[in-house]
């Protein structure tokens, strides 16, 4: 070989010489890439890459030589990346049963609050039923000329569900004759009026008025039941039965109290 190549030949060596003593952190080693990735061919360890539980990739050695490179075992990686993946899959599921009992909470106690609502709701119901189907009564006594003396019998009351004035009203004979009883209830244009008022003595709305003419009262949808003793001759008295609609449930609840007037 001629002398003046050799300085070449030496310089093109110095690479691969070089390539082969490349190192990792401390670098005490021969490190060469195989197919089993970077290998410290004196003490066979390799140089991989492992990810943690945050994912990120951390270098690491699987083999004894991790304690002169400064790096951590690629096992021990594994192994705290397994047991923060526990952490959070506990801390997790403390989670979701933390937020499972206080939903179940909130149901019962919404729960709670709805049945006090419903319960509040059904009293105040009751008590509103109690007031607007309470009776109003009123008796009262009236003497006529030809010495005829009666006794009215009158109540009032609500129908919420047909939103009407029940109104009864009987008409009692106490003294007189039979036919001078019988007499108001056949002939001519006698009528009792029921009016209503408040706590004030204010009148609320129109009177109720009942034609005593059995005849003109059923024309206008009134109803008339007779009273009798042992037999149907002894007339004992009359009492009437219609429905108005034209008092509110709002008036009916201000009614104290009900007056009673006939005019013959």
């Amino acid at each position: 070989m001629n002398k003046k190549f050799l300085p070449l030949i030496f310089f093109l060596l110095i690479p691969i010489y070089g390539c082969g003593n490349s190192n990792t952190k401390t670098g005490t080693s021969d490190i060469q890439i195989s197919q089993e990735g970077m290998v410290d061919q004196s003490t066979r360890d390799i140089i991989s890459k492992e990810y943690d539980a945050k994912g990120n990739l951390l270098n690491c050695t699987i083999g004894n030589s991790s304690w002169k490179r400064g790096l951590p075992s690629c096992n021990e990686i594994i192994d705290r990346r397994t047991k923060d993946f526990e952490k959070i899959a506990l801390a997790e599921q403390k989670r979701l049963e933390k937020e499972k009992r206080e939903k179940i909470e909130q149901f019962k106690k919404s729960l709670k609050e709805e049945k006090q609502k419903l319960e509040i709701e059904r009293r105040e119901e009751i008590k509103i039923n109690e007031i607007i189907t309470r009776k109003k009564s009123n008796t009262k006594s009236f003497a006529f000329p030809n010495g005829l003396k009666i006794k009215t019998i009158s109540q009032i009351r609500l129908d919420p569900q047909l939103n009407k004035i029940i109104v009864n009203c009987e008409i009692l004979k106490q003294v007189g004759d039979i036919d001078q009883f019988t007499k108001i209830f056949i002939e001519g244009n006698s009528r009792i009026e029921i009016a209503f008022f408040d706590k004030q003595k204010l009148e609320l709305a129109n009177p109720i008025i009942f034609p005593l003419n059995i005849y003109e009262g059923q024309k206008a949808g009134f109803k008339y039941k007779k009273n009798v003793g042992k037999n149907i001759s002894d007339l004992k008295g009359i009492k009437i039965i219609g429905e108005e609609s034209n008092i509110s449930t709002s008036e009916f609840m201000k009614i104290d109290s009900i007056g009673v007037s006939i005019k013959i």
